[in-house]
């Protein structure tokens, strides 16, 4: 037997049956794992692909059960950077509390996979894990495009962030006691002494797309004001991710083509889309999600021509989902719009080269010149590109300082 199987033999799949997510009194028939299934690059988790037969008691027959099973990354010292068991939690407290509080109209089951069970131990992190329905054979997985998505993928996004997003509306429309204890257990990535250590790398990779423009004499002073910013960015990123009422949301945190699954008609066009990887959320602006996903998938091209409608796309989408009585705000897309590029400009380059992580296990000052290094020319240029359509929509401020 291997060390995976007797992990799940041993420990996985008795804790899955004692809490009842596949039935009263079930047992394991039989289980096959696949090793043949490969998945992206995954920071806060390694992931085990079981087809799983389970006989329930008092029926006298097998449920068949497609499972993802997500385990914490079993070196430690990458687990300890990237801080898995964090991740594991805040996936957890979504699929357990967040996501059934604010379910409305089977949309949680329209948007994301089902989820039957997780734990986390917290002596021993190795022994985390999650269950989630595999939707391979219903069709979904990952586009084919690496990085940028064509329009029909962004509008469909676009819709079901909009659903996504309309729930918390609705759940406001009743007030936030119960919402905001909730959210307020999430836990963030960027913590105050991890992103003073990733201070020099946020700037270097900024530096990246808005320096060219500046040599070029575009937008000088504003562009220089917005480098200002990064010299603190303990207090920019703050402003950024900050809940502004009504506007806040939960939002995925993550939401990025490599976190979606697409569904596809006979002629290869997106037919459906759910939402994976919960590691991330946070209770924040809408432009959160907008922002990463609008600037991290889409081309210069597709932007400067499709981006205000992929925007009205998904406020159509939030308004048509929410309620009539539930107040929905205008969105002041500028305000927090930057947050998108913060991200982008050291994980677009590393998508793009097709170099994910190994930078990680650098010192703090030789991964924050490697990041802003990353690919050539062409890398330079995508991020380049975002922050001239940013100042072409009007989507960059004089200041961040301010914003509550």
């Amino acid at each position: 037997m291997s060390n995976t199987e007797k992990f799940l033999v041993e420990w996985i799949f008795p804790k899955a049956l004692e809490s009842g997510c596949f039935g009263e009194n079930a047992s394991i028939e039989s289980f096959i794992i696949d090793k043949s299934r490969q998945v992206e690059t995954h920071f806060g988790s390694e992931v085990i692909f079981v087809e799983l037969n389970i006989k329930e008691a008092c029926k006298n027959e097998i449920k068949n059960y497609d499972l993802v099973i997500k385990v914490e990354i079993q070196n430690e010292t990458f687990r300890n950077i990237v801080n898995a068991t964090m991740q594991f939690e805040n996936e957890i407290l979504m699929y357990d509390t967040l996501l059934p509080m604010l379910d409305r109209n089977g949309i949680v089951e329209d948007i994301f996979c089902k989820y039957y069970y997780g734990y986390v131990d917290q002596d021993n992190p190795k022994k985390d894990f999650i269950i989630l329905e595999d939707l391979k054979k219903k069709g979904y997985r990952l586009s084919t495009e690496k990085v940028f998505l064509d329009y029909e993928h962004c509008s469909l996004a676009m819709k079901q962030l909009g659903k996504f997003h309309a729930l918390s509306y609705m759940k406001k429309q009743y007030g936030l006691s119960e919402l905001l204890p909730i959210t307020e257990k999430i836990q963030d990535k960027w913590t105050k002494e991890s992103l003073s250590n990733f201070q020099l790398m946020f700037l270097l990779c900024a530096k990246r797309g808005i320096q060219p423009l500046i040599d070029r004499g575009e937008s000088v002073e504003l562009l220089k004001s917005l480098l200002n910013e990064y010299n603190d960015i303990l207090e920019l990123y703050g402003n950024l991710v900050r809940p502004v009422e009504p506007e806040a949301v939960l939002c995925h945190g993550d939401f990025n083509r490599n976190n979606i699954l697409f569904k596809y008609d006979e002629y290869h066009h997106p037919t459906g889309l759910k939402l994976i990887d919960l590691q991330l959320p946070r209770y924040s602006s809408p432009v959160i999600d907008l922002s990463f996903f609008l600037l991290m998938n889409t081309t210069h091209t597709l932007r400067k021509e499709h981006l205000n409608d992929l925007l009205d796309i998904y406020k159509k989408s939030l308004l048509s989902t929410a309620s009539n009585n539930c107040i929905v705000p205008e969105l002041d897309f500028g305000r927090v719009a930057i947050y998108g590029y913060i991200h982008c400009s050291f994980f677009l380059p590393m998508m793009m080269a097709d170099s994910l992580s190994e930078t990680l296990l650098e010192d703090s000052h030789r991964m924050a010149i490697l990041n802003s290094e990353r690919g050539g020319v062409i890398e330079t240029e995508a991020l380049v590109n975002i922050i001239k359509d940013l100042l072409q929509f009007g989507y960059i401020r004089n200041s961040y300082k301010q914003i509550h």
